[in-house]
């Protein structure tokens, strides 16, 4: 990859160069410089998000690592053969992916996960040149609008151009090596953006539709268990605060009452006596 695809110093963008000082300040174990594309160096299929994440990206400095976003991509990746692992923790865990690469079309962290247009266009440069070095990709995967709008902008067509919308295909204009118009097999466009959901379509085997199926299926059960445990655990903490109350109160009234219980118990035993 030329420098021209991405600069590890690139501030260009003056609010984002200003985050990320101050996010860095906070967070001094943090990555907070652009985030790398990560992956394959000759890949089918290139897979672009929106920008690093807080506590993900932000903080390992490799995409979709560490935190929730990256949970149904990389499961998914490994479930069709792509990623060496279905998780992706840290840039020292030792995942590879295998025919694919992950980038994002803002390379900076941006405020609350929104980037403003004039960082979008200004980091488009990147996008458009790894576009344009990344002669093997096939199909490029957008995960969301600004995605699919910053590939479309970086492949030279307007926005306009096509529509996003979940598993939409697209053909992007074709970028062939310098003898493939010579080849019989040859074919153009060289490329195709698709929407999110779009992943087994493209690279999957033969019937990847089922495979697709039972792969959403799989991962959308993951979510429900991973929201069901969530919510058994805040339920468990409402009842042992709830039941902490209740013994507090109880307590507070024994409390109350044992001079009283002590007075009777004097009094009885001083009538035996008598």
């Amino acid at each position: 990859m030329t420098s021209a695809t991405f600069c590890p110093d690139c501030t260009l963008c003056p609010r984002l160069a200003s985050f990320l000082a101050r996010t860095v300040h906070e967070n001094p174990d943090y990555h907070c410089k652009p985030v790398a594309p990560f992956g394959d160096a000759s890949p089918k299929l290139l897979i672009v998000g929106l920008a690093p994440g807080m506590h993900g990206a932000n903080r390992t400095g490799r995409p979709f690592t560490g935190d929730y976003a990256g949970i149904l991509l990389y499961d998914s990746l490994h479930a069709l053969g792509l990623s060496s692992a279905p998780t992706s923790v840290d840039r020292s865990d030792g995942l590879q992916l295998r025919g694919v690469r992950i980038t994002n079309a803002v390379k900076c962290l941006p405020p609350e996960n929104k980037p403003l247009p004039a960082e979008i266009r200004t980091c488009n440069q990147y996008l458009a040149a790894e576009l344009a070095e990344l002669k093997s990709v096939k199909s490029v995967l957008a995960l969301g609008t600004v995605a699919h709008d910053a590939t479309l902008v970086a492949s030279g067509l307007r926005r306009s151009a096509a529509k996003f919308g979940h598993a939409n295909e697209h053909e992007l204009p074709g970028r062939c090596e310098p003898d493939e118009h010579k080849r019989e097999d040859a074919h153009d466009p060289a490329a195709v953006l698709v929407g999110d959901r779009a992943l087994q379509h493209r690279v999957g085997e033969p019937g990847h539709e089922r495979s697709e199926e039972a792969r959403c299926e799989r991962s959308d059960e993951r979510v429900r268990r991973l929201k069901r445990q969530r919510e058994e655990h805040d339920r468990e903490s409402v009842e042992d605060r709830r039941a902490g109350v209740e013994a507090a109160d109880v307590a507070r009234v024994a409390e109350a009452h044992q001079p009283e219980r002590a007075d009777k118990r004097s009094d009885t035993h001083g009538g035996e006596q008598q």
